[in-house]
C-alpha cells in the first residue's frame, strides 16, 4: 500500500541551513523547528492510517520552479520530512528499522511543493 501527502511550502535547503548555523546559534534551531512543524502538519492526516510497525520505501518528488538549486542541496529537506513524520506519529522512528530506502525525483517548471510517498515494503 502507498500513503501520499503534499507539502505546499518551500523547505530550507542545505545552504540556507548552513548560513543559519553560522549566523546565530538560535537561528538554525528556529529554522529546523519551523520546517519540521510544516512537515508535521502536512502529514498529520495520515496519523493512525499508516501501520507504524512496517518498513517503508520513501519516494520524494521535489517540484521546483527552476534549476537554480542543486538537487543535493534541495534534498537536504528530507531531514525535516522525517522529523515531521515522527513528530506527527505517522512513523514510530526514522531509522533503518522503519525506512528501507529513500529516492528523490525532481520536476522543474512548477510551483514549489513536495510530494511524499510512503510505500510499504
Amino acid at each position: 500500500m502507498t500513503y501520499t501527502f503534499e507539502i505546499e511550502s518551500e523547505l530550507p535547503d542545505l545552504n540556507t541551513y548552513i548560513l543559519a548555523e553560522r549566523s546565530n546559534r538560535y537561528s538554525a534551531a528556529n529554522l529546523k523547528k519551523n520546517a519540521t512543524r510544516t512537515c508535521h502538519y502536512s502529514c498529520i492526516q495520515l496519523k493512525g492510517k499508516v501501520p507504524m510497525d512496517l518498513i517503508f520505501d520513501i519516494v520524494i518528488t521535489w517540484h521546483l520552479p527552476n534549476k537554480k538549486k542543486d538537487p543535493d542541496n534541495v534534498a537536504f529537506g528530507i531531514k525535516f520530512i522525517h522529523d515531521g513524520l515522527v513528530s506527527a506519529k505517522v512513523l514510530s522512528n526514522d531509522g533503518a528499522n522503519n525506512i528501507n530506502s529513500i529516492s528523490h525525483r525532481f520536476v522543474y517548471g512548477e510551483k514549489y511543493h513536495v510530494t511524499v510517498e510512503l510505500i510499504e515494503k
